[in-house]
């Protein structure tokens, strides 16, 4: 018996060029409705989900609006952590 831990992850931009090209490899933070069908997916079959993302401005201690709606979203989702980090 033990429990069954999901990751999950997404990113501000799929390459490293500030969110012009996408890379269909990679989950992007405002792609919302996709986030959280993965998130009910994984909900559905593990006991925890956490969800990483790699977004914001850097050197900034508060998070912006679009790191705030993908938190948002993750939890109503059913995420059980959300991470941020930059």
């Amino acid at each position: 018996m033990g429990f069954r831990v999901a990751f999950l992850a997404a990113s501000y931009a799929s390459n490293n060029d500030g969110g012009k090209n996408r890379n269909d490899y990679v989950a992007r933070i405002e792609d919302l409705p996709i986030l959280q069908s993965a998130i009910k997916t994984l909900k559905s079959s593990n006991h925890f989900v956490i969800v990483s993302m790699h977004a914001g401005t850097e050197y900034t201690r508060h998070s912006n609006q679009e790191q705030i709606t993908f938190a948002r979203a993750a939890i109503d989702a059913g995420a059980d952590v959300v991470l941020g980090h930059h």
